[in-house]
């Protein structure tokens, strides 16, 4: 029982080590950061010829219309879209793009079935139906509308022969959504942005995220298509290309708006998607990466933020355990020395995610009560995340789920709602709450855990109650953040 004790200790102990120092280098990141200036756009048109490719399967007419239209007002001429409808199966659906598509000479429709790989097969069919005088590939979402100087303002930054990738950030498309569910969501997307973007310009390895961003086509056929095995296919791409020398640019100027998640459902499979198709890319290449080429992978994995909640499900197993072990008598003094390392560590780490979402709030100019909202949905999808990141470990793939573009209605009972969409998070939190009642060995400590505990609990509460407002209190309109917490607050 001893050694077993000696093990279980050191094994909390290492944990322990590696989360201070993860919490160090996100520091690192944010001070990285700051010294980002957006680059300087000259407008001058290259005249170089892009294609701009869309992968949609299943997507409401109405949707893509909007986006079609929005690209059909760039003011940049030299452009083509290529549209690929995968695996849809209802006419209904992809008939009226196609007509819609073949009123315009800019577009072109291409409508498949049992086509594999998901989208990353899509993109590698609408690149077989590109013209040979493309230069360059633009990848937007269906979901997305975007502002008309998109391609006249950036593609002057391939005026620099080094820049092979050009990266610029979503705003918010707003309709169908509460404010308030809006706004938490808006945050965790602009975290995202204006810190890990930002710091992977600094460095020069800003990744070809599957949507607002351009790519020379030639860097695409050198590196290899898109890898349908990866949910990230983008980022998994954005590797090869940036392990093989390229540098990007990252433009932090929203020159496009994103529909987020309807529900609080689908939002929760989006990030665990995100999740767990970043762990697979971890899993299958970083050691080959840090052999050959160790301070660029050191560099670039913590991009795609596979490490943002890493600790969060070990540390709420080993706190289970530890008060466990506790109150069933089982202790000893090495036990004792990795818990009080374990509860000092999560303590920590929770002060840290408010440092960090303070710096969040200073740098985008948000109000204290958009900072709160953004970090209880942090909280309340933390588990989510750190799920989807230890899942590789069991799962060596899962089916790509789309996103749907419709609003789930919930129950009208708040605790059946919560239940149903964080059961795992929920009662890991309270068997967190109830054990610290029982062990109170650690003082401060172990209130400080009942409260982080039990915050995470609330936040979940919330943020189900702000996704089952009535529809009088939704949004008509697309709003950034900033005009979001003005109405709001």
């Amino acid at each position: 029982m001893e050694s077993a004790s000696i093990v279980l200790a050191l094994l909390m102990i290492a944990i322990c080590l590696l989360s201070v120092l993860h919490r160090v280098f996100k520091y690192y990141v944010n001070l990285v950061s700051v010294n980002y200036k957006v680059p300087v756009i000259t407008a001058q048109l290259t005249g170089k010829k892009v294609a701009i490719l869309m992968a949609i399967r299943n997507e409401e007419p109405s949707i893509v219309f909007k986006t079609l239209d929005s690209m059909l007002r760039q003011k940049y001429e030299n452009y083509i879209i290529i549209v690929v409808d995968n695996n849809t199966e209802s006419e209904s659906l992809w008939k009226p793009i196609e007509e819609y598509c073949s009123q315009n000479d800019k577009l072109k429709f291409v409508h498949i079935m049992n086509l594999k790989g998901y989208k990353s097969g899509a993109l590698n069919l609408a690149l077989e139906y590109t013209p040979e005088d493309c230069d360059y590939i633009s990848v937007i979402d269906c979901d997305t509308i975007v502002d008309p100087s998109y391609l006249s303002d950036l593609m002057c930054l391939f005026d620099n022969p080094q820049t092979n990738v050009v990266l610029t950030p979503s705003g918010v498309q707003s309709a169908m959504l509460t404010q308030e569910f809006t706004l938490g969501l808006g945050v965790i997307h602009r975290y995202f942005h204006s810190i890990y973007m930002t710091y992977a310009h600094m460095k020069g390895i800003v990744p070809f995220i599957g949507n607002m961003s351009i790519v020379r086509k030639s860097v695409i056929e050198k590196n290899g298509l898109w890898d349908g095995h990866y949910l990230c296919e983008d980022m998994e791409l954005s590797r090869r290309i940036i392990m093989a020398g390229s540098k990007s640019q990252f433009v932090d100027i929203p020159y496009g708006k994103t529909l987020l998640p309807l529900s609080l459902k689908s939002a929760k499979q989006q990030f665990y998607r995100w999740a767990f198709g970043n762990a697979q890319i971890f899993r299958d290449n970083f050691l080959r990466d840090l052999f050959k080429k160790p301070k660029l992978a050191l560099s670039f994995y913590p991009i795609p933020g596979i490490h943002a909640n890493l600790f969060t499900l070990p540390f709420y197993c080993f706190i289970v355990l530890s008060l466990l072990l506790h109150v069933c008598g089982i202790d000893n003094r090495y036990l004792e020395l990795a818990n009080i390392a374990v509860f000092s560590v999560f303590v920590f780490d929770t002060i840290g995610n408010i440092i960090t979402n303070t710096y969040l709030l200073k740098k985008e100019k948000l109000t204290v009560k958009t900072a709160w909202l953004g970090l209880c949905f942090q909280k309340a999808l933390a588990l989510t995340f750190s799920r989807g990141t230890y899942s590789v470990l069991i799962n060596k793939s899962m089916p790509f789920k789309i996103t749907p573009h419709f609003n789930e209605k919930l129950q009208n009972n708040v605790l059946y709602n919560v239940y149903k969409n964080f059961k795992f998070d929920t009662c890991l939190s309270l068997v967190v709450v109830l054990l610290s009642v029982f062990d109170a060995r650690f003082g401060a400590l172990n209130y400080i855990l009942i409260a982080n505990a039990s915050f995470v609990v609330l936040s979940s509460v919330f943020q189900v109650y702000l996704s089952s407002l009535e529809q009088s209190e939704l949004v008509e309109e697309d709003l950034s953040i900033h005009e979001l917490q003005e109405n709001i607050y």
